[in-house]
């Protein structure tokens, strides 16, 4: 199994999200997490299964709420890059990659 790594901007649009959709319906932001866990669980278990997105990164698109999680797999690990919304500002989190 490979290391996870999560950017910590990353992790501050997922909190950012869920207080968002809390915000709308009560325990809708808890739903989103719950994805959010099963898509992480899924990438780091299969880690090559989903297509190549843009230059070596690859993406899993939620299947409830409109957000991708960005990733890539470099030096035995799992870099989650971005969980980006599908629908605001392509590609903010190129600057990220290092």
């Amino acid at each position: 199994m490979k290391k996870l790594f999560l950017h910590p901007l990353s992790l501050e649009e997922i909190i950012h999200a869920k207080t968002f959709y809390d915000s709308k319906v009560d325990g809708l932001g808890s739903q989103l997490v719950v994805e959010i866990n099963r898509a992480i669980e899924l990438i780091d278990k299969m880690p090559e299964t989903w297509p190549v997105y843009n230059n070596k990164l690859r993406r899993y698109i939620l299947k409830r709420f409109p957000f991708s999680i960005i990733y890539r797999l470099k030096n035995n690990t799992i870099q989650i890059i971005a969980f980006m919304h599908q629908h605001r500002k392509p590609y903010y989190w190129k600057k990220r990659l290092n």
